[in-house]
C-alpha cells in the first residue's frame, strides 16, 4: 500500500473570512443576497494573518473586526516582514559559517 506524506497547513480561518466578507460586501449581487437573509453582514476574525494592504484594511473596517491577543506573531506578520526576516537569518547563517 503506498504511503502518502501529509503536510499540515494552518487553517485559512480569519483571513479568508475577512476577504470573503469583503467580497460579499463589494459585489452588488452577493450583497443583496446576503442582506435578504440577515439585516447586517459582518465578520469577527480571530487572530487573522495580514491579508490586506492598508488601503483595503481601511475599506473593510466597517464590517470586519479583528481580535488579536497580546503579541501573537501571525496577525502582526506580513509577507514583506517574512522576506526580510528570511534574508537576515540567511545572512547571519552565512556569516557564521564563513561560506558565501
Amino acid at each position: 500500500m503506498p504511503r502518502h506524506r501529509s503536510t499540515t497547513y494552518p487553517p485559512p480561518g480569519g483571513g479568508v473570512a475577512a476577504l470573503l466578507t469583503h467580497t460579499i460586501m463589494t459585489t452588488p449581487a452577493l450583497r443583496r443576497a446576503a442582506l435578504r437573509h440577515a439585516p447586517r453582514v459582518s465578520c469577527v476574525a480571530i487572530a487573522p494573518p495580514a491579508v490586506a494592504c492598508p488601503a483595503l484594511a481601511a475599506e473593510m473596517r466597517p464590517y470586519v473586526t479583528s481580535v488579536i491577543k497580546g503579541h501573537d506573531i501571525v496577525p502582526h506578520c506580513s509577507l514583506g516582514q517574512v522576506a526580510r526576516l528570511r534574508r537576515e537569518v540567511g545572512g547571519f547563517a552565512r556569516g557564521r559559517s564563513g561560506s558565501p
